[in-house]
């Protein structure tokens, strides 16, 4: 499996990494991008399994990012720090994983989901 990270926090993507190779060693990062149009670009250029978005990113929602990525069949896990959000999403039955604390074990447990 490959996955490209899309956040603007450099921790959160280090983290996502670390409980990435403890708990699901068979994911490749191949990509982190700290901005939208970069997530885009290396999405479209290096087409990974899985895209990994954190929907706290400015413009994410308002620009409709992850129904973007959807439409062109990428498979999309997203995260947030909003509990609000994470309830309503997981309601939805969007995989989405709480940032903070990140849950790398229910991450790994998504991401193993194909």
């Amino acid at each position: 499996m490959t996955l490209i990270i899309q956040t603007t926090t450099p921790l959160l993507a280090h983290q996502i990494e670390e409980g990435l190779a403890e708990h699901c060693p068979a994911t490749k990062v191949i990509g982190i991008c700290y901005t939208i149009v970069a997530g885009m670009e290396a999405t479209a250029a290096l087409r990974p399994d899985a895209v990994l978005l954190d929907l706290d990113m400015p413009k994410v929602i308002k620009n409709g990012v992850r129904t973007k990525l959807l439409s062109a069949g990428y498979r999309v896990i997203s995260l947030t720090a909003n509990e609000k959000r994470y309830k309503k999403l997981l309601v939805q039955g969007v995989e989405v994983v709480l940032s903070k604390p990140l849950d790398a074990v229910k991450l790994a447990r998504i991401i193993g989901e194909v």
